[in-house]
């Protein structure tokens, strides 16, 4: 069960993505046609929102800067330290930049937006899944 869960693609469901307003709500409570602040800060309609119920026990979690906790697999953009320039910055997968360690959750969520590559929790730019 534990490595069906490290291959998923979610953000552990308390976590707090950012609205459209700036406001936050828990990934849990994000449903399809919500507004959130997308990749590049313009409103983005949540098309599909996945919650995924029914764990029992620790799971694999990477607890990423700002304590967004995301699955080991969810790609997470990472800006350069700006010596590079822009050149730098990239998609990354959690596991290769934080620690992942067992950690308590009962579900995960992932987003699939309109007209944008990502959304933003705690600080975190992390991948949507679909774009358009």
């Amino acid at each position: 069960k534990a490595h069906l869960v490290h291959n998923m693609s979610c953000v552990e469901g308390g976590g707090l993505v950012t609205m459209e307003n700036g406001l936050t709500k828990t990934m849990a409570g994000v449903e399809k046609g919500n507004l959130v602040r997308g990749h590049d800060g313009n409103p983005a309609e949540v098309i599909c929102a996945i919650h995924t119920q029914g764990f029992q026990g620790a799971i694999p979690l990477a607890n990423v800067e700002g304590g967004c906790r995301i699955t080991a697999g969810h790609p997470i953009w990472q800006q350069s330290d700006g010596s590079s320039g822009s050149a730098g910055n990239r998609w990354v997968l959690p596991h290769t930049v934080v620690e992942v360690a067992l950690a308590p959750c009962s579900m995960l969520c992932t987003l699939a937006l309109k007209d944008s590559y990502g959304y933003w929790v705690q600080g975190t730019l992390c991948a949507a899944l679909g774009c358009k």
